[in-house]
């Protein structure tokens, strides 16, 4: 087993050539949006630590020296530090609990009417405590890089606000309130964004916005034309003007959409679960476009064995090194789950690994 890694050598220009489609490089990279800090302690073999003030305000969930010492030995190039607006400005009944696992009410939210609307601490990117880029950048070894990654960041946003059920009867029964949430949201992400390419160090901007069902998008794709791609094609804008990849993690089945996507700039799209998604086919007909990121199953992860798990991987492998090389990057088809098999992830990893000659 080569993970975890005793020297790591990250490359940060490795995942950056990766993502833009800029030729092969010399192994597959890695392209995880976030591992769950239970993950992080089984792999480094010590109890989560608490997080420093600086990173607490930014909501890490972990602190930033074993997360960047978990990166490093697992053999990604980089790290995401996550960015959030502060305060619980969904209230206590935003999420359910089942067990010891929380879930996103759907059925309610803060706002469901104009004096809602109106009363809702609407939250500024002006104010966003960006501390945790700072702790990151003098934590980082040579070579690793920082991306900017604004989790659940705009459509998510809009959902959440008003719960994903009454959302979708205010889109029939009040439009034009929908239209100023979306607006509301929509000048927070871009200022985010704006805020986060500005910072010094940051090589890549990662946003996390579910956008579909397993059978399909949540809106009609109109509707995603009228109220979302528009801030995505903007976020791509600002990407293209700095030099910065713009990747996108969404869940559902979005290959109805993969056209407007692309057309807003998207340069990578994740995680791309095996059932919902053809990795090869993928490639062939927007590897000119887009680079892709992910494909392995969480139900191996979680349920199957480590082989199976390697096969898994070498599937994604021998996409990845088909002519043209590259364009692809290795991810658990969403995170890597506390749920997740440590043995099965460990296993993920080393297969990646096994294709550097030089370890």
């Amino acid at each position: 087993m080569i993970v975890p890694l005793q020297h790591p050598q990250p490359n940060y220009d490795r995942f950056l050539r990766a993502v833009m489609r800029d030729g092969p490089t010399d192994r597959i990279a890695a392209g995880e949006q976030h591992t769950d800090p239970e993950i992080i302690a089984a792999v480094l073999g010590k109890p989560p630590t608490r997080e420093p003030a600086a990173a607490t305000s930014a909501r890490q969930g972990w602190d930033p020296a074993d997360h960047v010492e978990f990166q490093s030995r697992m053999g990604y190039d980089y790290v995401n530090v996550l960015v959030v607006p502060a305060g619980n400005l969904f209230g206590d009944e935003h999420q359910k609990t089942a067990g010891t696992r929380t879930y996103v009410n759907e059925q309610s939210g803060p706002v469901q009417n104009w004096a809602d609307f109106e009363r809702f601490q609407w939250p500024r990117a002006a104010h966003l405590d960006l501390s945790a880029f700072d702790a990151y950048r003098r934590l980082l070894p040579a070579g690793m890089g920082m991306n900017a990654f604004v989790s659940c960041g705009y459509f998510a946003k809009v959902t959440w606000t008003v719960g994903l059920q009454p959302f979708c009867y205010l889109l029939v029964d009040d439009r034009p309130l929908v239209k100023a949430i979306f607006a509301k949201w929509a000048e927070w992400v871009l200022g985010t964004a704006e805020r986060c390419m500005a910072v010094e160090g940051v090589g890549a901007f990662w946003m996390s916005d579910d956008l579909g069902f397993n059978s399909g998008p949540f809106l009609r794709p109109d509707d995603l034309r009228e109220f979302v791609f528009p801030v995505y094609a903007e976020l791509g804008r600002m990407c293209r003007s700095r030099d910065l990849p713009f990747i996108l993690h969404s869940c559902g089945n979005l290959n109805s959409i993969l056209a407007d996507i692309a057309e807003c700039g998207v340069n990578c799209l994740h995680s791309l679960p095996p059932g919902l998604y053809d990795l090869a086919g993928l490639k062939r007909d927007w590897g000119r476009r887009m680079s892709f990121s992910g494909n392995i199953d969480l139900n191996i992860l979680g349920l199957g064995a480590a082989e199976q798990t390697r096969q898994a991987v070498r599937r994604v492998k021998a996409v990845w090194a088909a002519e043209p090389a590259g364009g692809i990057l290795l991810s658990s088809s969403n995170s890597i789950a506390d749920y997740v098999k440590v043995d099965n992830y460990l296993a993920m990893m080393d297969e990646m690994m096994r294709l550097d000659a030089r370890i």
